[in-house]
């Protein structure tokens, strides 16, 4: 097979007319330049000495690459704190070939006159030759290495400074300890041995600086959170784990060390938190004394959620024990004490019952080994429902005969419900849906639905049963496990009167229904017709200023706002209505009156009265205009206001502002308000001519209240008098 091989830009910073840069094999990102530029310039204010040559590392996100600098001071240069600066950029995808840190200080390379030749062309490396590990070679580098591990991963928020006399004498330290990290540690570490002063990029400090020792307690006085190293017998004794790393960096050490930190640690746990965590667990289970319940909490403490370490997870939880490299420690306990385990720790939400394959084990286990399977089951039914024990004892239901099940009744009453749950007729019952158990045993009762539909059942099958039983508590728990299916099966109820159903339907089963937008609207473009009665229940799950629901156009609603308006009324607080009123001061033009006309008086008399439902109210407070903190509070008012300016901006006629308007005491309110809303007011005079001069026919009590409330001036100008 062909190997892909490694290709690391590269570029050359220095002075030419300011610190710029000179030479590259690409065009970087304008973030990118600007944070190469800057850490590839003299790490401080001066150069001291012992430091003219040093190396930096730090993480390029915008361009998902990691850039090493080896930087070297040019006192040829006319101008002081001249540096010249040569870039390695490796893409963070090919981090994980180079486990051999100290061959990359061969490529840098020392600018001589001209500056610019020899930066220009990528470096390209075949991957074999990077995958061979070399170890360290330094007499004294054991000591140094022990101090710096233990003050970088025990402490892995600091900021950690080592004083020193020089940047070389630490140089092949610090790479090494970068070469060991796994390939999304090393991506994110900053380091330089050679900091003149404190380094920084975006905004956070680099986790390994080597500073000269005169300058450590300017450093340290700026840092909040640091740790120093002046002397390197400082740390008295070392963990275990501290001793396996050390020796690895020295080929002395266990050869899955360093395989094991790269497999298990998970890329998207940032920092170098992971670091102690994982070495720690590796020396338990390298001692292979620890007894699994001891191990578990040690897993799930460095990765308590059940979507983090699944690698891990798998490999020592699951059935196969295949770890990519033969040599890998990983622990060995059988098929009983893992499901055990899993059935009873009280740290089961940091597993994932899907992934682990609980529930296939548990009914293969069943079938081979009825005696352990056993064990498990009597006891995983005394312990706390969780996710990872559901599946095993759903496990064990699928292979359970039943005369074992009735055997077992007698001992533990949760097998009997199991076996209910299986059997699918009953689940068509009203009856069984009001029965009085314990609410968790319903969710049993749908997560084994759910593990296995094909066998059991359909949602359209069920759900009648469930919505007729007025169990609102389940809505929730149903459109979490089925919602794609689901949330058709409860639309498809509203088609027709024929189904035993609560009308309207409860607020519990639209808040469970009403997120699932894109299934809602998908079933509603399916059907060539749609009654009014189902259109009134999507106007209550359905959000008016969704682009989706908007697209849908007018015309979908006339046949619920034109032809049945009085089903808007019978869903309360007005959350129907205030959907269809969202919808039209949404619309302009003449289509924008039919959905005023049903819908205005009953949102305002709502609101008057406090009785407007929060979703409502949430809809349409995008649609009606602010008062300011101080009568913000007015809904009222608000919506006057929207009204008035929607039928002045849209010219609605004058008679759909009687089919909106048809209270009196509504059109009082509304001239009142007009007073202090110039297109209220335009509208009102342009409504009020019209009816004082006969043009329109006004209801006699909306004439009487205009004709009390709009005047004619001296000049012959109608004017609103109140």
């Amino acid at each position: 097979m062909t190997e892909t091989p490694v290709v690391l830009d590269q570029a050359l910073f220095g002075y030419r007319d300011g610190h710029r840069l000179i030479s590259g094999s690409k065009r970087f990102s304008a973030p990118t330049e600007r944070a190469l530029l800057r850490l590839s310039d003299m790490s401080g204010p001066r150069m001291i000495s012992g430091f003219e040559e040093y190396l930096t590392g730090y993480p390029l996100p915008e361009d998902a690459s990691y850039a090493l600098i080896k930087t070297w001071y040019a006192p040829e240069m006319e101008r002081p704190g001249c540096v010249w600066s040569h870039v390695l950029v490796i893409k963070n995808s090919d981090l994980r070939w180079i486990r051999t840190a100290q061959q990359l200080l061969r490529l840098f390379k020392q600018p001589s006159m001209p500056a610019d030749q020899g930066y220009s062309a990528p470096i390209t490396l075949s991957q074999s030759k990077w995958l061979a590990r070399d170890g360290l070679q330094l007499g004294m580098a054991k000591v140094q290495l022990a101090c710096v591990l233990d003050r970088l991963y025990m402490k892995p928020a600091a900021a950690v400074i080592i004083a020193a006399s020089s940047a070389s004498e630490l140089t092949n330290v610090v790479l090494s300890i970068w070469a060991q990290q796994w390939p999304a540690l090393r991506s994110s570490f900053r380091f330089c041995t050679g900091s003149l002063g404190n380094r920084i990029t975006a905004e956070r400090f680099f986790d390994l600086q080597v500073v000269p020792a005169r300058i450590v307690h300017e450093l340290e006085r700026n840092l909040k959170d640091v740790e120093v190293l002046r002397d390197f017998n400082s740390v008295a004794s070392f963990d275990a784990w501290e001793s396996i790393a050390q020796e690895d960096h020295f080929l002395a050490g266990a050869a899955d060390y360093r395989e094991f930190l790269w497999h298990y640690a998970d890329p998207c746990t940032p920092g170098r938190a992971l670091f102690a965590p994982l070495s720690q667990l590796y020396v338990l289970i390298k001692q292979g004394i620890g007894k699994i319940s001891e191990i578990t909490p040690v897993i799930s403490q460095i990765y308590p959620s059940f979507d983090a370490g699944k690698t891990l997870k798998k490999d020592f939880y699951g059935q196969s024990q295949n770890p990519p490299n033969p040599n890998l420690v990983i622990g060995n306990f059988g098929e009983v004490e893992k499901l055990r385990e899993l059935s009873q720790t009280i740290y089961a939400a940091a597993f994932d019952a899907v992934d682990l394959e609980l529930r296939d084990r548990a009914r293969f286990l069943w079938m081979n080994d009825r005696s352990g399977a056993e064990e498990i089951l009597l006891t995983a039914l005394d312990s706390p429902q969780q996710a990872a024990n559901d599946a095993i004892i759903a496990g064990f239901m699928d292979a359970i005969k039943p005369a074992e099940a009735w055997e077992l009744a007698g001992r533990r009453g949760g097998v009997p419900l199991a076996i209910v749950a299986r059997n699918a007729r009953l689940l068509r019952t009203v009856e069984f849906w009001n029965s009085r158990v314990a609410h968790s045993l319903f969710l049993d009762v749908l997560d084994l639905v759910k593990s296995d539909l094909s066998k059991s059942t359909t949602v359209s099958d069920w759900l009648p049963a469930v919505v007729e039983s007025g169990r609102e508590d389940l809505a929730p728990p149903i459109m979490q496990r089925f919602g794609g299916v689901a949330v058709p099966a409860f639309l498809n109820l509203y088609r027709s009167r024929e189904i035993n159903v609560p009308w309207p339907p409860s607020g519990a089963w639209r808040s469970a229904v009403s997120p699932f937008e894109a299934e809602i609207l998908g079933w509603a473009r399916r059907e060539a017709v749609l009654p009014p009665r189902a259109l009134v229940l999507l106007t209550t799950i359905l959000d008016s200023h969704s682009l989706p629901v908007t697209a849908l156009g007018t015309d979908f609603w006339s046949s619920l706002v034109v032809g049945e308006p009085s089903l808007i009324q019978e869903i309360p607080n007005a959350e129907s209505a205030a959907f269809l009123l969202s919808l039209g001061l949404q619309t302009f033009g003449p289509s924008a009156g039919p959905f005023l006309a049903p819908t205005f008086e009953v949102v305002h008399e709502a609101a008057g009265v406090d009785n407007l439902s929060y979703r409502g109210w949430q809809m349409l407070k995008v649609d009606v205009p602010s008062l300011g903190m101080l009568r913000n509070w007015d809904k009222c008012e608000r919506l006057r206001i929207a009204l008035l300016r929607h039928f002045d901006w849209s010219q609605l006629s004058i008679d759909d502002f009687f089919n909106a308007v048809t209270r009196s005491e509504t059109l009082r309110a509304l001239i009142f308000t007009a007073r202090d809303v110039d297109e209220g007011e335009r509208f009102v005079i342009r409504m009020a001519a019209a009816v004082l001069s006969g043009e329109y026919k006004a209801p006699d009590d909306q004439a009487v209240i205009i004709s009390k409330y709009v005047h004619k001036t001296r000049k012959g100008h109608l004017k609103i008098s109140v």
